[in-house]
């Protein structure tokens, strides 16, 4: 890709960023708006490239149906936008399945999103548990796949035990997605280790975990 990537990050070793960097400024989000604004206070401009990118960010998060066979993701978490009130708390750990909460839950105010910086597996849930015992009063939903959910699906009895009261969506598709993404790109028709045998987790763990066919 040929579009310079900026990144605003505190963190002077910048660890584990990866991939293109073109230029590293070490100073927090907050510091780094603050000085954006003083630099354009007087300046005149057009608000027609603000209304254009606002228009194209609505366009990409309203599901449109896809009209396949299983559960329409986009349809469900446009449902999941609509039914959970505005001061939620979404939780994610990593891989193919968290793509439809990024791209469709909104976020109205800071401390709304619990996600891995490095893309480590197995946050969701732990951080789910975590987020509703902090906030007993506030709906906290965790997004993930199987295989995330796996990793640490054992936390759920903290949350039984403390009074937590999260709901955990599983978008269960039978396979490391992301891994097996990789190996088809890289080693067409050499999968290995990133198919799963899943028991029911409605069954398995009702009514805590809420699981999509995908």
């Amino acid at each position: 890709m040929d579009t310079p990537t900026v990144v605003v990050n505190p963190d002077p070793d910048l660890y584990p960023h990866a991939g293109r960097l073109d230029a590293h400024l070490p100073v927090t989000p907050l510091v780094f708006l603050t000085a954006a604004l003083r630099a354009t206070q007087g300046v005149s401009r057009d608000s027609s490239w603000a209304e254009t990118v606002r228009a194209a960010q609505l366009r990409f998060s309203t599901p449109i149906p896809d009209g396949g066979s299983g559960v329409d993701l986009g349809v469900a978490f446009e449902i999941l936008q609509r039914r959970l009130p505005k001061d939620r708390i979404a939780t994610y750990g990593a891989g193919n399945a968290t793509l439809w909460g990024h791209r469709y839950l909104s976020h109205h105010g800071p401390g709304s999103l619990v996600g891995p910086r490095n893309g480590a597996m197995g946050l969701s849930v732990p951080a789910a548990v975590a987020a509703s015992l902090i906030y007993p009063h506030r709906q906290v939903v965790a997004v993930c796949g199987d295989g995330d959910f796996f990793m640490n699906a054992q936390e759920l009895a903290v949350s039984f035990a403390h009074g937590g009261t999260p709901l955990v969506l599983v978008v269960d598709n039978g396979i490391y997605g992301t891994i097996v993404a990789h190996q088809r790109q890289h080693y067409p028709g050499r999968p290995s280790g990133t198919s799963m045998t899943n028991p029911n987790f409605g069954q398995w763990i009702a009514p805590s975990v809420a699981t999509v066919k995908w």
